[in-house]
């Protein structure tokens, strides 16, 4: 959108939108809606130019593009003729293109290192080019006999631990073994019975 001539874009809405719309009913304004969304579209194809990407050959200069004319040609005599002579051309040629083309590739990478500046921020522009790695959260399910359906949103997640810390931490169901129990409650007795065992000890 930085590319976008406003003025242009304005021209032309002011141009299309008019006064005589309709807006009685509700289907009158259901229609002028779709009318001025229409026209903002337009207008904005309009005031904006389209960018074609530029293809790779229009990057390469007029040796590379010599070069490569001069490797397609050994490339050809060679696979018709087959001889030594005409392979170690097709490798020299071949040797001489690539050693182009990384030349022209430092030259790009020193060229764009070199338009970057402190002054207007372009320094922070490779950092905010790349692309933070995504954080992945994996899926879960209860592990039941009959598995349910994965849980996938964070309030699914939060419903599934949940239901299984509740079965884990439940309360204790099982009756009580009747010979602790009559042993819990005859330990007063027992007790009683020490202290005066411990007392006459001491005494004598």
């Amino acid at each position: 959108m930085t590319l976008t001539d406003w003025n242009q874009y304005k021209i032309f809405v002011r141009d299309k939108l008019t006064n005589k719309m309709k807006l009685k009913t509700h289907e009158d304004i259901e229609t002028a809606s779709s009318e001025i969304i229409d026209i903002l579209q337009n207008a904005v194809k309009t005031a904006t130019p389209i960018k074609t990407r530029p293809t790779k050959a229009q990057y390469l200069t007029s040796p590379i593009k010599q070069l490569l004319t001069q490797k397609r040609k050994a490339r050809a005599r060679w696979q018709k003729t087959h001889t030594p002579d005409d392979k170690r051309k097709f490798n020299n040629e071949n040797n001489k293109l690539r050693g182009a083309f990384r030349e022209l590739k430092n030259d790009a990478f020193s060229a764009y290192i070199a338009s970057l500046g402190n002054e207007d921020q372009t320094i922070w522009r490779p950092i905010k080019s790349r692309k933070r790695p995504q954080s992945l959260y994996p899926l879960i399910r209860a592990n039941t006999n009959h598995p349910n359906p994965w849980a996938k949103s964070d309030t699914e997640k939060t419903n599934v631990f949940a239901k299984h810390l509740t079965e884990l931490y439940k309360p204790n169901d099982a009756k009580p073994d009747p010979e602790i129990t009559r042993k819990l409650t005859s330990r007063p007795h027992s007790q009683k019975h020490y202290d005066h065992s411990l007392q006459a000890n001491y005494n004598g």
